[in-house]
């Protein structure tokens, strides 16, 4: 699916977890993987001899993190960066090539979690690549052999949310390519509740019927090109409430979101739905950047 990744550690037992299950993406194609630390710039440049010392602190963490992916048979290095955590995230990956940033969250929401929990809400904002959400305390909750058998196929059973607006049209070229490759694929549209109601009520049938035509005319796409199985559903609630019933559900094991781009009046409502599912979901979370045009 991705040829090179960059994977943003916080240098814990959970991104170890995490780094574990990239490790597990060679016959996806994964071909290298940077694994990234950033230090706030606030903690380099201070005290005369930090930046040395944290070097010297966390370069065999990131070395062990690295040969965890060696192992695996997969190319790995490691950076040490200070600075702005997003942007310096951004420019790596850039440096680096890389096609995704790969987050490993401690828990099924990082509202507590200090480091990675700011670094995710800045790179989910601003950086410009997908950005894909592991929950470690899931893959924690495994056997060994259940982890190897869940990252392998993370990307064959995928729930992927439109509300068919611009923002989603990244999203959707990765459904694309995950239909090609044989996935299965649950569509879910999400009327939002405070949107229809109560002025545009009496039009909730016709919003239903054009919306339900556009998810058959995506479907038969997704299966021309290759879906094991298309699935879809419709439902009339607020964003995150309804995609997260939706998942619960159906229980995929990744799910794929669009986001507008950075920042501006038109991030609040599909920015704001992929932000919080990927806080919430206790599944992976693929947050896919508007197409800029």
């Amino acid at each position: 699916m991705f040829r090179r990744v960059l994977f943003a550690t916080d240098l814990s037992q959970a991104s170890d977890i995490a780094v574990g299950c990239v490790a597990g993406w060679g016959s996806l194609g994964l071909v290298h993987v940077t694994l990234a630390h950033v230090h706030s710039i606030k903690y380099g440049g201070g005290a005369a001899g930090l930046e040395e010392h944290l070097r010297a602190d966390h370069a065999p963490k990131l070395e062990r993190q690295a040969q965890i992916v060696r192992d695996a048979g997969i190319e790995a290095s490691w950076r040490l960066e200070f600075g702005v955590p997003y942007l310096e995230m951004e420019r790596i990956a850039r440096e680096e090539e890389a096609e995704v940033v790969v987050l490993g969250s401690h828990g099924s929401s990082w509202v507590k979690e200090v480091w990675l929990g700011a670094v995710a809400d800045a790179i989910l904002r601003h950086v410009t690549l997908p950005v894909l959400v592991i929950k470690a305390n899931r893959l924690s909750e495994m056997s060994r052999e259940e982890c190897a058998d869940f990252c392998h196929s993370l990307f064959g059973k995928v729930l992927m949310a439109t509300d068919f607006s611009p923002a989603t049209a990244g999203a959707l070229e990765v459904a694309r390519q995950l239909a090609a490759r044989g996935a299965e694929i649950h569509l879910v549209h999400v009327q939002e509740h405070s949107r229809i109601f109560p002025h545009l009520a009496s039009r909730l049938d016709e919003f239903n019927r054009e919306d339900a035509a556009r998810l058959d005319t995506l479907a038969d796409e997704l299966r021309r090109l290759g879906a094991r199985q298309v699935s879809q559903e419709m439902c009339t609630d607020h964003p995150v409430k309804g995609l997260l019933r939706a998942s619960a559900q159906w229980q995929p094991q990744l799910l794929v979101v669009g986001r507008h781009g950075r920042g501006g009046v038109k991030s609040r409502l599909i920015g704001s739905t992929s932000h919080d599912v990927a806080r919430e979901s206790p599944v992976p979370v693929l947050v896919v950047p508007a197409v800029e045009v």
